[in-house]
This record gives C-alpha cells, structure tokens and sequence, in this order.
C-alpha cells in the first residue's frame, strides 16, 4: 500500500534518519504490513525508539465519538494498544483529528483506559471558533456523573492544518506527500 510505496520511493529513511519524521495515529494496516514485510519491522521498531516515527492514540481507527457503542471503542483502542506495545509504545494520548463530534461518555471510557489526554479537530467552526476566543481550547474534560474520569482536552484550531507557517517549512524538508 502507500506505506511501502513512501519506504520504497524513500528507502533511505531507515539509514539516515535525520530528516525522517512521521506520526501516526491508527495502527489497523501495521500487523499485516510487518507479515506481509517482516524485513521492515526492526527498522520500523527502531525508527519509534529514536523519535523518527510517533505512534499516537493507538487505536485501529478513529471511530465516530457521537454514535459509537462502547464495547467497539473499547476493543478499537485495546487492540490498538496491543499492537502499540509489541512496539513498546504506551501511549496515553487519544488523538481523534477526525472522528466526528465529541461525547462525555468516549472520554470517561479513555479516561477508564488510562488516556490521560484527548486531541479533537471536529467540532462545529462555530464552537471553535468561540472556544478560541475565549482561550478554551484546551480545558479539563469534566465528567458530570464520574467526577474523577475527567480529561484534559485540545481542540485544534483548524482542521487538518499545522501552526501558521510549518507547512512551507514542512514542505522544504519533507517532499513526500502521503
């Protein structure tokens, strides 16, 4: 798929590192990426070890916040994790850039998982927009009924953007689009 194509085009990237940087947050392709490539999983593995690839959230997905059922967030997470720790990874970031809304309910779960911090994009523009001008945009997720399943929580300012500027920094260091 298009992992083992950006390794292919830039297979380099396991010798010199330097200018590597990668993060990702849904785990679903890796088991069968390292099945069908097992000659990448070490240099993978190292690659997490020294900075260069970031594994965030650990789910197999990014299930929609508002609909889901809880026993298939539940398993989406803890099966991410387990794949997440045969990397020695233990992340406690859940990091949900574009599940649609927000649910009290999804964060007492992560917070029962052991998540100590949750990342969102989706929320309306109206909302964000309020939330940054009130300097909100981070704020301890409380949960009403469980007073101590609270979150600590970051809404991004835009949707699938960086800080003002990064991306032609990002662009002169990483010409490679995935």
């Amino acid at each position: 798929g298009r992992f083992k194509d950006m390794i292919d085009k830039r297979g380099h990237v396991f010798e010199d590192r330097s200018w590597f940087k990668m993060t990702l947050s849904t785990m679903a392709f890796l088991p069968r990426f390292f099945l069908m490539y097992p000659e990448y999983k070490q240099p993978f593995v190292d690659m997490v070890r020294t900075g260069n690839i970031d594994l965030v959230g650990c789910g197999i997905s990014e299930p929609d916040m508002a609909t889901v059922y809880y026993d298939d967030l539940i398993e989406n997470y803890e099966y991410g994790r387990e794949i997440c720790k045969e990397l020695n990874v233990d992340t406690r970031i859940g990091w949900d850039e574009d599940a649609f809304g927000g649910s009290s309910g999804v964060t007492r779960l992560l917070s029962e998982m052991g998540y100590d911090y949750l990342f969102l994009s989706r929320v309306s523009n109206e909302l964000k927009q309020k939330m940054s001008k009130e300097g909100k945009l981070t704020f301890n997720w409380k949960n009403q009924r469980y007073r101590d399943l609270n979150l600590m929580t970051k809404v991004y300012s835009s949707h699938y953007d960086v800080a003002p500027g990064l991306n032609n920094a990002l662009d002169a260091i990483t010409p490679a689009v995935l």
